[in-house]
């Protein structure tokens, strides 16, 4: 059985965890013996990769908000005809059994809705709620009849009409036949969406408890926060709780490591002041984006990891990662991401957006000792037991296996001509 995922981006280029996530699922199923290929962008490195076809034409890094109107309705026209015609291209040469699909955002979610169109068999993993979002799909926002002025309005028909002659699908939302979610805060949110499945699977994601694994004790003040630097994040509020920490508790061990990319130029100066004007300099260190390779160590090297999102959180690989290595988490709950531990048994949850809450969680771990020893303890079971990367796999290759027996392949694919 062939399986041919869409994505994106691909490692080595990935924006967060679901181009990570997706890397990571197609190199087991592929050390396993599988036949699985993927479809990504041109962004991506072929390499001597075989079965990577970076083909597709993704604006995640394009500069279109200065681009003049003219311009960009070029670019959007001739960017959604050249992913359509690739994608049967794909089809028709590679003919998959499944055509699995993960993140889209940023190149063009028709796609989903032709290949169900052309008779294949088709599955979401869905790590956000990206799909749901015209935002995420250039072409659908700059599409919509906004009547804001007569010349958005006449775009926005300009490019219905030109949708029209790419044989762009009018479909909004595509329908598969089936979803697989890793929380269910994701997919109560999916369904209430209006996303359509003829089946959901939640299939909990995993960690590889080999390469993340607890290390040495560590002193206490040792704190963590891995993943984008954004406001969504909640960066700002763990910075503002660790302020009051190392007032209240004024050590010289008192460590916090920011581990993640820069998004915003803006709200990291905004961080920088609030560094600055709490006298944060010699606690605080920004190490920018780190290498996979290098994650298990980093978590290694504390004790405390703090997850402060203020947005309805999908999931939180980093959660799980920590867990895995052996670290307190203190996490805001927000979205799917509290389903991930047991508040007070393998985790601690503080109110989401409320920096004293945070620092109070953080000081009752400082204070009770034997405690916290219990939490990482239990978090780590829990990680083994619920959570192990083998896991995920087998709960993929599982569900999608079976349906391989209902597949009829087409026998022609369309092909589309430049």
């Amino acid at each position: 059985m062939r399986i041919l995922f869409v994505s994106n981006l691909f490692q080595p280029e990935v924006l967060g965890g679901y181009e990570i996530g997706c890397s990571q699922v197609v190199e087991s199923l592929r050390e396993a013996g599988h036949d699985i290929e993927v479809l990504t962008s041109n962004l991506v490195p072929k390499g001597d990769r075989d079965f990577v076809h970076p083909l597709l034409d993704c604006s995640i890094w394009a500069t279109l908000r200065d681009m003049p109107r003219l311009a960009k309705l070029r670019y959007l026209v001739r960017r959604e005809k050249h992913n359509i015609r690739v994608f049967h291209e794909v089809l028709r040469s590679r003919k998959p059994d499944i055509v699995y699909f993960w993140n889209l955002g940023h190149t063009s979610r028709c796609l989903a809705v032709l290949a169900k169109q052309a008779g294949f068999h088709t599955g979401l993993f869905a790590f956000d709620l990206g799909l749901l979002a015209d935002d995420n799909d250039l072409w659908t926002s700059q599409s919509r009849l906004i009547m804001v002025s007569p010349s958005r309005l006449a775009q926005a028909l300009f490019l219905r009409m030109a949708g029209i002659l790419i044989a762009r699908p009018t479909a909004g939302l595509p329908e598969f036949d089936f979803v697989h979610c890793p929380t269910r805060f994701l997919e109560r949110k999916l369904k209430h969406g209006a996303l359509r499945s003829k089946s959901w699977e939640q299939i909990c994601w995993g960690v590889d408890t080999e390469k993340f694994y607890p290390g040495e004790a560590v002193e206490p003040g040792k704190i963590l926060f891995t993943g984008q630097v954004a406001e969504h994040k909640g960066v700002h509020i763990l910075l503002e709780a660790f302020s009051q920490l190392v007032r209240r508790h004024p050590i010289s061990t008192m460590q916090l490591t920011i581990a993640g990319p820069l998004l915003d130029a803006n709200y990291k100066r905004r961080l920088d002041a609030l560094v600055e004007e709490n006298g944060l300099a010699d606690h605080v260190e920004f190490t920018g984006r780190v290498d996979r390779a290098d994650l298990p160590d980093l978590y290694r090297r504390h004790a405390i990891y703090v997850f402060p999102s203020i947005w309805e959180e999908p999931m939180g690989i980093g959660i799980l990662e920590a867990m895995a290595s052996g670290l307190a988490v203190v996490c805001s709950g927000t979205g799917g991401s509290g389903e991930l531990f047991t508040d007070g048994e393998s985790g601690l949850l503080f109110r989401s957006g409320d920096a004293q809450s945070l620092a109070e969680r953080i000081y009752y771990l400082f204070q009770n000792m034997e405690k916290t020893t219990r939490i990482r303890k239990t978090a780590r079971e829990a990680i083994v037991n619920s959570y192990r990367w083998s896991l995920t796999v087998k709960g993929i290759w599982e569900s999608v296996n079976p349906k391989s027996q209902q597949i009829q392949k087409l026998k022609e694919i369309p092909v589309l001509h430049a």
